[in-house]
């Protein structure tokens, strides 16, 4: 009985060490197969955020204009959309491209999986 006891103490402290090692809102690991993912700072560190193509979808408050790496496990390109006040502009992710230290995500407010029409590149 007092092996039980002590096995059962020391698995309940392992998992309590493993839960707490682990912020709150972390960010995913990395992008999951025919995923976008985000993150608010470089190197794919920080608050995360993906999106599996399929249309428009706007980004996350804490990622707006605030996505300074990212990493596509998708097999097609997607366009990150800023909008702006005389229409949008686009810069276009590649298939199985990443950046770790993006230029371009203090601008980001949406990601869609088709090329606006109504977009300039920017």
């Amino acid at each position: 009985m007092r092996l039980r006891a002590f096995l059962f103490a020391v698995l309940t402290a392992v998992t309590t060490l493993a839960v707490a090692a682990v912020p709150s809102g972390a960010a995913p690991g990395a992008a999951g197969p025919g995923e976008v993912c985000f993150w608010t700072r470089p190197g794919q560190m920080g608050e995360g955020w993906c999106y599996r193509p399929g249309g428009y979808a706007e980004v996350p408050r804490n990622l707006h204009d605030n996505a300074y790496s990212f990493r596509s496990d998708f097999n097609g390109s997607v366009w990150a959309i800023d909008w702006t006040r005389h229409g949008c502009v686009f810069r276009e992710i590649r298939a199985y491209e990443l950046d770790d230290n993006w230029d371009w995500g203090n601008k980001i407010d949406g990601v869609d999986s088709s090329r606006p029409a109504d977009c300039q590149p920017g």
